[in-house]
């Protein structure tokens, strides 16, 4: 018996003619597996595909499907007690399909804020004004 590789790659042509040997020209998969040097599994499994799914390659890059996230932040502010507003988070999440090429390119991600970043914010912004109100310039 002869010596095969433990795996190789077969060309798209070398299929086309495995699958025109043994279909057409009605030769056995042992025999021709023997010819084109590769293991009679393998010859089996290109024909098997080439009758169930009508490909001759590879298959084609798989579809990657990616999560797209939306988050919606409803913030009820109260002017009179800061520290009891409320935030209110709402997220979608929808499904993008992506070919798996198009993956392989790095995409930079935008810098997204935090969403209590505008509520501390306003609510230090707040407190300053309310001590400047309530005790005069002369503690700020």
């Amino acid at each position: 018996m002869e010596q095969h590789k433990q795996y190789c790659k077969i060309s798209k042509q070398d299929r086309k003619q495995i699958i025109h040997e043994v279909l057409v020209n009605k030769r056995l998969i042992l025999e021709v597996a023997r010819e084109f040097k590769v293991l009679p599994s393998t010859c089996k499994s290109i024909i098997n595909t080439y009758i169930k799914e009508g490909r001759i390659g590879k298959k084609e890059r798989r579809i990657r499907k990616l999560k797209k996230v939306t988050a919606i932040y409803t913030i009820t502010l109260n002017p009179l007690n800061p520290l009891s507003s409320t935030i209110f988070t709402e997220c979608e999440i929808a499904e993008v399909e992506q070919p798996s090429l198009q993956s392989n390119v790095q995409q930079q991600e935008l810098p997204q804020k935090k969403p209590y970043d505008f509520l501390s914010q306003w609510t230090e912004n707040y407190i300053q004004d309310y001590k400047k109100y309530k005790f005069g310039s002369k503690y700020h």
